[in-house]
This record gives structure tokens, sequence and C-alpha cells, in this order.
């Protein structure tokens, strides 16, 4: 009989320990899914670049043979950062094109440019970005990522004044915020090491 006891009050403290930590994991999940949700809705925390960052020095060539640098990037300018291996990136990418058509003659040509980070090119992403936007394809450590100092894809950018980023996010929300208002002596952040 003092065994039954025994095991009954070693069954009960093994629920007990149980329960306490199935509280914390749940816990730890709620942490976690708020901070996801807030990544969908477009408040990535740890997204960079931040609007203020100084995009740095990067040359690269598009799928026309065209320059592509820093000096392209005017007020206004939209970045489209993409993947051919990343779901988000495959799910924003019609919706990003059918942003910048929409937008009509308000950008130039010159003025919407979309990197395709990729081993190789993936001839349907391109030609769907080719209609709105001028391609660069490079790998996920090319110089553009590494110049606006990417955290993830997918990534838009809208630029602002003086090289600065003006808004940006793995949303079309990002780019539909109002410009931030123009400041004298903007400090410009600096990018953190690549990891």
């Amino acid at each position: 009989m003092a065994y039954l006891g025994a095991a009954v009050a070693l069954v009960g403290v093994l629920c007990l320990l149980d329960l306490v930590l199935t509280v914390g994991v749940i816990r730890r999940l709620r942490q976690h899914t708020q901070l996801f949700d807030a990544q969908i809705a477009g408040g990535r925390p740890a997204l960079r670049p931040r609007p203020g960052h100084r995009v740095g020095e990067f040359a690269a060539i598009d799928t026309h043979g065209r320059p592509v640098d820093q000096d392209l990037l005017g007020p206004g300018t939209l970045i489209g950062f993409f993947t051919t291996d990343c779901v988000p990136c495959k799910e924003l990418l019609p919706r990003f094109v059918d942003y910048v058509a929409g937008l009509g003659l308000d950008l130039g040509p010159e003025q919407v440019i979309a990197v395709l980070a990729a081993p190789e090119a993936d001839a349907a992403m391109v030609a769907q970005l080719g209609t709105v936007a001028r391609v660069v394809v490079q790998a996920s450590d090319g110089p553009m990522v590494r110049a606006f100092d990417l955290s993830g894809f997918p990534t838009l950018v809208r630029m602002g004044p003086d090289g600065l980023v003006d808004a940006a996010g793995a949303v079309l929300e990002a780019l539909q915020r109002p410009a931030a208002p123009a400041q004298t002596a903007r400090p410009a952040l600096v990018p953190a090491e690549a990891s």
C-alpha cells in the first residue's frame, strides 16, 4: 500500500511539473505569435533597412546589360528585393507588379528596380518583374543586398532625398505610408555587421 501511495504522489508531482512547463510553452508561443503578427502587418521591428538608413555604394548590371548604381536612387524610387525560393516572395511579387503598374505615369522606367537574389535567374519571375521594373539578378549576398543592409526577403524600399531610405517593409503597405517629413540634419543609421 505504501508503494501505491508513493507512486500516486510521484505521478501527481510529474503532472504538476508537466502543467507548469505547458503553461510556460503556451506563454512563449503567444509572444512569438504576437511578433509574427507584427511582422505580417508590416511592423517588422528587426527589418533592415529602416527609414533614415543611408544606402551604401554598389554597382550592378540589370538583365538588359545596363548599369545600376546608387546614383539612380532618387526620391520616390521603389526597390523590391525577392528570392526564387521564398514563398512570401512569390506571393508578394504579383501584388508588387500590380501596385507599380497601378501607379501609372507617376514613376518613370528608371524609378523602379527589382532585385532577384538567386544563384540563377528564374525566367518567369524576371519576365513578370520586367514589365514594371529594371531587374537585377544577383546572389543573396550581392552588392545591392549588402548596400541596403537587408535582413530578409521580401523587402520593399522607397527612397527619400539624399540617398536615405524613406520607407521599408515586407508588405506593400510599407510603401503606401506617407513620406517621412524632410529634415535637414537627419542622422544616418550605422549598418549592422553582416552575419
